[in-house]
């Protein structure tokens, strides 16, 4: 398919109206209870789950091989729900559960689909498959105009598929502040594409980096799974929070910015992610374009939700790409709970953290990009604020 032009019929599509996100609520990941919640948050936006196509690709948020209580991960009682309402409605062709993990996980197939639930949740149905977006290999594509990323690496099994739905999950991030929609895009690029995404000390750039990704093959309908989310500094090692929200959208920034207000954002344009989409054109510029289907909007906030302890929200906006170096946070080992495994000197894109025997960073050379954080198996590397911005708290 030619990615471009399908962005301009889904661009034009977006911009013909106002945006509609609905919102139902669940108690539990039971699967009838799922079911009925899902069922009535697409009935909301007009059931837009298209039946006539040889086969679909839900892309879920598989960050880790954990099980679903953690969090960390799309819930296979919701990716049950979407397989179950897509063969009501008379979908016959494939269906495919599909998303690459951190690339430390890389070669860990087995383990994270059946730790995360994949393979249970695609059981029973013949023309269902749980797998990883690097099986078919990858393309590369010229996308000159791209913010950041000119030639990114995309997983072929995502960028040729017919109908993308967005299975995302609702939890924090300690650099890009949420992660949802938008960002659960990034997982379709093979691990050099993200390396680079990640060589910046510039928010800025590292959001268009998202955005350029999520842009090659923007997916057709967007669910979110906030029945549990992640509060504190997520996207991997934060607590597991009952919210007992799902959400679905045609548009995903739409979805994010209501996302957004449920986790206590005032103004989702405050989160650098969400600003640079509005100003890109994915959606909308306001939450005065949104129409909330299913709640009152006053109900939709996560009382005491914790947000990551990003300390970017802390400025204005137009500072913040600016002073990221000063202000951003970094990682900090905490020995007591290491295991001296070498994750976090693999991870690392820029070769910062070296071995001996414990981590140790070069500060020169870290761009604070937190992949060590995220992909520590044991959370022994934290995230701190630096002097500057403890100096601003005071």
């Amino acid at each position: 398919m030619n990615a471009s032009c399908a962005f301009i019929r889904w661009k034009v599509m977006s911009m013909a109206g106002r945006f509609a996100v609905s919102v139902t609520r669940a108690s539990s990941y039971e699967e009838q209870e799922v079911y009925k919640a899902l069922m009535d948050a697409l009935k909301m936006i007009d059931e837009p789950l298209k039946t006539d196509l040889p086969e679909m690709l839900f892309k879920v948020n598989l960050l880790a091989p954990k099980s679903p209580e953690n969090c960390v991960t799309t819930h296979p009682s919701l990716v049950k729900a979407l397989m179950k309402f897509a063969r009501s409605r008379g979908f016959l062709g494939k269906i495919v559960v599909a998303d690459s993990p951190g690339h430390l996980y890389a070669d860990r197939k087995e383990e994270l689909l059946t730790l995360t639930g994949m393979y249970d949740a695609v059981k029973g149905d013949d023309n269902a498959m749980a797998t990883v977006l690097s099986d078919l290999g990858f393309v590369t594509l010229e996308r000159p105009e791209n913010f950041v990323l000119k030639n990114p690496r995309l997983s072929k099994r995502y960028f040729d598929a017919p109908y993308v739905v967005n299975v995302a999950k609702l939890k924090t991030h300690a650099e890009t502040e949420i992660t949802a929609c938008i960002k659960n895009c990034f997982g379709i690029a093979d691990t050099d594409t993200r390396k680079k995404a990640h060589l910046s000390v510039s928010i800025e750039r590292l959001c268009n980096a998202i955005i350029d990704l999520y842009l090659a093959n923007p997916p057709k309908l967007n669910i979110l799974d906030g029945i549990y989310a992640m509060e504190g500094n997520g996207p991997t090692h934060g607590k597991p929070r009952f919210a007992g929200l799902l959400m679905a959208s045609e548009n995903a920034l739409a979805l994010d910015f209501v996302a957004a207000k449920a986790m206590g954002y005032r103004n989702p344009l405050s989160i650098p992610l969400l600003k640079l989409a509005a100003k890109r054109g994915i959606g909308p510029s306001s939450m005065n374009d949104i129409d909330i289907l299913g709640v009152n909007p006053e109900d939709l906030e996560i009382k005491g939700f914790i947000k990551s302890s990003s300390s970017l929200r802390m400025l204005p906006t137009w500072l913040r790409g600016w002073t990221h170096r000063w202000v951003a946070l970094r990682p900090t080992l905490q020995k007591a709970t290491c295991i001296k495994c070498g994750v976090c000197a693999k991870v690392c894109p820029k070769g910062a953290i070296k071995m001996d025997p414990f981590p140790e960073i070069d500060r020169g050379s870290c761009v604070k990009c937190l992949c060590c954080h995220e992909m520590c198996p044991t959370g022994a590397m934290e995230v701190s604020e630096n002097l500057v911005m403890k100096l601003l708290r005071a």
